[in-house]
């Protein structure tokens, strides 16, 4: 699959992309009350739901053949 954008530093630097910002979100919720955390995990799982919903959509609106190489 074509990926036209890199994470610079390689693995170490994807990982530290996705670890640094979840350990700040965890350290909030952590510091924020239960109705806080609640909030903001209800919050975070609408985009999954929404995500899964709108597959219907999403693939009514791609093409039917194959799509053009974008080099």
């Amino acid at each position: 699959m074509h990926r036209p954008w890199r994470v610079p530093g390689g693995m170490p630097g994807a990982i530290a992309a996705a670890v640094l910002p979840s350990c700040f979100a965890l350290a909030a919720m952590a510091t924020a009350g239960w109705t806080n955390t609640l909030a903001g995990v209800i919050a975070a799982l609408t985009g999954p739901v929404v995500y899964a919903a709108s597959a219907r959509f999403r693939a009514a609106a791609l093409p039917a053949g194959p799509s053009p190489s974008t080099r």
